[in-house]
């Protein structure tokens, strides 16, 4: 089967030399500002990736805006909202009050809204718009965009870019590789994150030395459907545990909690985005009972999509005899206050 796959993506080079090589004409209409680019009077910071699948943007985004809340009192999320029902412009949470649901939202924005209690969340295809509705209302001194490398649209003052080194063929565009444009167009990112050691690693050269930083992403806190903590990871330890996620790599959540010491008696792995129904979360329950699981543990992006089935399932869920959690994750990065002061310094001297 992997022999297989890899001849499909080899086979499939030429597909990604035109993808390349229009991702590559865009850029160039951006950067001859032959296409016109929006600049908000707010400092705006970009967070992004350069790579189809999960790097940890939305996690990195939360942990950004907390960092920065001590220097900007006022700070707005602003995303596409991938995967929402809705379309257009819409606020999603704002003075700590969560002003629509999930389906309208998106998972990404509602999680974003559940741990910044204080951050306003906007989702709008195009990004200037919320940018200016922001700008009107005077309703932030700050503004991160999740999500946005390749949204070019706006000017950002700061462009942040979460990689993972990967394989030489990961490093080729869609779809032989994982690439959303040309590896050599990471010389646009301000700062560059590295999720593992890739200093050996071609794709670096291209953002210099004293602007990369290693990041790391470990499982922390438990919490319950309200997000509220009910303890460390660790001290499951040796519990039995049906896992379930529908993210970009479930594979890495479930290794994780192996990691911790859990004992995972059985797992599900859903799409990146899934929508759940109450019969996907009664199926997981028989998984539990079937197996004797003390925990049926998820990922919080999972949370906020299966928030509004659990108070119908709580009879369900006592007599699974199990409880149920998320898993919170906790961000840690080397030379964090270079990083902290030097991010801050650049968006306050513009």
């Amino acid at each position: 089967m992997k022999t297989l796959l890899l001849l499909a993506r080899i086979l499939l080079i030429p597909v990604s030399l035109l993808y390349g090589l229009l991702a590559e004409i865009r850029n160039i209409l951006f950067d001859l500002r032959i296409v016109p680019v929006y600049k908000s009077k707010i400092p705006v910071v970009s967070v992004g990736n350069i790579s189809a699948g999960g790097t940890g943007k939305t996690p990195f985004t939360i942990w950004l805006a907390r960092q920065l809340s001590g220097r900007f009192e006022r700070i707005a999320v602003v995303s596409r909202g991938y995967k929402r029902s809705s379309k257009g412009f819409k606020i999603v949470a704002e003075d700590g009050k969560i002003l629509c649901d999930v389906d309208a939202s998106g998972d990404e924005p509602m999680l974003i809204a559940h741990k910044l209690d204080n951050a306003m969340v906007l989702v709008s295809e195009k990004r200037k718009t919320a940018l200016k509705h922001i700008e009107i209302t005077e309703s932030a001194d700050l503004i991160i965009l999740d999500d946005a490398f390749q949204h070019r649209w706006v000017q950002r003052d700061a462009d942040i870019v979460l990689f993972k080194p990967a394989g030489f063929l990961d490093l080729w565009p869609l779809p032989t590789g994982k690439l959303r444009e040309p590896i050599w167009r990471l010389k646009r990112a301000t700062y560059l994150m590295l999720r593992e050691n890739g200093l050996m690693n071609r794709a670096v050269r291209y953002v210099p030395r004293e602007r990369q930083f290693k990041v790391t992403f470990e499982l922390d806190e438990v919490v319950n459907e309200l997000f509220e903590t009910q303890g460390r990871i660790e001290e499951w330890k040796g519990k039995r545990v049906v896992a379930f996620a529908g993210i970009a790599r479930p594979q890495t959540f479930f290794e994780m909690l192996e990691h911790k010491g859990l004992e995972l008696v059985a797992t599900r792995a859903f799409a990146d985005h899934f929508r759940y129904q109450e019969d996907d979360l009664q199926k997981l329950l028989r998984i539990c009972r079937e197996n004797e699981a003390d925990w049926l543990l998820c990922t919080e992006k999972d949370l906020v999509k299966i928030q509004p089935f659990l108070p119908v399932l709580e009879t369900e869920i006592k007599m699974a005899g199990v409880r149920f959690g998320a898993v919170a994750l906790n961000l840690t990065m080397d030379n964090e206050k270079e990083f902290i002061d030097g991010l801050i310094k650049r968006l306050t001297n513009r």
